[in-house]
Parts: structure tokens; sequence; C-alpha cells
């Protein structure tokens, strides 16, 4: 009679431990399944990811993207701006063929000096002060140039030019002694987003 007892002691025993063994084990699998996603998942959060990537990278580009033309002109050629201006580069004057008033350079520069004209060929007068405003200049690398505001020898200020008038001016820059010409550009913005972009150079 004992030893049936403790038979059925040792069953009930066997049985709790594999009882606790299953159910350990099915644990252990629930927390496997969290920490590690199917391949399927794993492939598919890829793939979102990466496309995500994509998306910044195009949305990037067309922020960047530029949205007006640029038309490269010469020394000599003429531009309409803004359908009542017609616009010529005539010269570039550097060095000591820059005559300024009571100025001279900054050490290590040099003027550089972008003669032009202007026709006004509407029936109103048109803005001076506009017109230099739009004026830029910059080398290939994209250093801005800002103009110089020094007084030529000879030169006369206005503040309009007249309806089919035209005006000469000059537009004053310095620039580094060892600065090429070939390496400048005058940019002016033109209307209907166009940038003519005027080559210093004489060649």
């Amino acid at each position: 009679m004992k030893n049936s007892k403790k038979r059925i002691l040792a069953l009930i025993l066997g049985i709790g431990v594999i009882c606790s063994s299953a159910l350990i084990g099915c644990g252990n699998s629930t927390v496997a399944s969290t920490a590690n996603p199917a391949p399927e998942q794993q492939q598919s959060e890829s793939q979102q990811s990466t496309n995500n990537a994509k998306s910044d990278e195009n949305q990037g580009d067309a922020a960047n993207a530029p949205n007006e033309n640029v038309e490269n002109i010469k020394v000599g050629q003429t531009v309409q701006l803004n359908n009542n201006i017609d616009f010529t580069v005539t010269g570039v004057l550097t060095e000591d063929k820059v005559k300024v008033e009571n100025q001279q350079p900054e050490v290590g520069m040099k003027f550089i000096a972008i003669n032009w004209t202007a026709k006004n060929t509407g029936d109103k007068d048109a803005d001076f002060d506009g017109l230099i405003s739009a004026l830029q200049v910059k080398d290939k690398e994209g250093k801005v140039f800002k103009r110089d505001n020094v007084k030529l020898v000879g030169e006369n200020t206005v503040d309009v030019i007249p309806a089919g008038q035209t005006i000469n001016g000059s537009y004053v820059i310095q620039a580094p002694n060892d600065k090429n010409l070939d390496d400048l550009l005058l940019l002016i913005t033109g209307g209907n987003n166009t940038v003519y972009s005027f080559s210093l150079s004489n060649n």
C-alpha cells in the first residue's frame, strides 16, 4: 500500500515537472518571437526605410532644382531686360585703368570697372536703382563680389533712365590682384525667370 502511494506521488511530481518545462518553453518562444521579427517583416521594414530615404532624396533635389533660365552672353552683346531696357556690357577695365576719385583699393586688391549702356525702349521712365540692384558679379566658384561705392572720374549719377534715352554707367568691384577676368561673370535678372550671364573676358 505504501509502495502504491509512493508510485502515485512520484507520478504526480513527474507530471508537474513536465508541465513546468512546457510552460517555460512556451514563454521563451514568445519572447524570441517579439525580439526577432519574421524574415518577411524585416524585409518589409527594410523596403519601407529604403523608400523613405529615396523620397527624402528626391525632395532635396526638387528643392535645389534651378527655377531660372541662364543665358551666357559676351561683352558687346545686347540683351533686353523687363521688355523695356536694352542692356550692353561695352568693356571691362582693370588695375590702373580704373580712375576713381580720391580712393585706392584695399591692399592686395584691384578695382574692376564693368562699363555698360542701357537704353530705355519703353514710353515711361525706368528706375536706375532697380537696374543697378539687379547686377551681381560672381566668380565661377560662386563667390560674390559686392559693388564698391567708389565714384569714377567724370561719372554722372541719375535716378531714372528717361523714356527713349540711353545712359552709360560702370559697375565697380574690388577683387584680388591675381583674379583673372576669365573667372568672373556679371549676372543680371532679365525678367521672365531669365538670368543673363556676361563673361567679363574680352576674348
